[in-house]
């Protein structure tokens, strides 16, 4: 009975250690995806005054990486465009884990509940 107990717990514990793992990443990719979302953003309001405000110059300051660069007005626009199709990607990428991990989350709670009821 003591040995049931014992492995029913070890059983429980490793359980949780998934579950604590699991949710660090949904708290990651999340925050990940917010990260992205405010740097989409940004594109944006880069593109719209790419757009408005910078008829008549023929160049301008774009931030890439942790550098600044003076393009063509159409290499920046392509540039933030392909930065913003980019950005798609990853949201989809981590949405995706997200979803998958809260699946994976739901297993294991089932997996706990069926662990205690025995």
């Amino acid at each position: 009975m003591a040995k049931d107990a014992a492995i029913v717990g070890d059983k429980i514990e490793k359980i949780f250690a998934e579950k604590e793992r699991l949710v660090e990443e949904v708290l990651l990719n999340r925050q990940a995806m917010i990260d992205f979302e405010d740097k989409k953003s940004s594109n944006r309001e880069g593109l719209a005054a790419l757009s408005s405000g910078m008829k008549q110059e023929s160049k301008a300051w774009l931030c890439i990486g942790d550098m600044f660069m003076r393009l063509p007005k159409d290499d920046a626009r392509s540039t933030i465009e392909k930065e913003q199709v980019a950005l798609d990607g990853k949201i989809d990428k981590a949405r995706k884990a997200v979803q998958q991990n809260t699946r994976q989350l739901q297993q294991l709670e089932d997996q706990t509940a069926a662990s205690i009821v025995r």
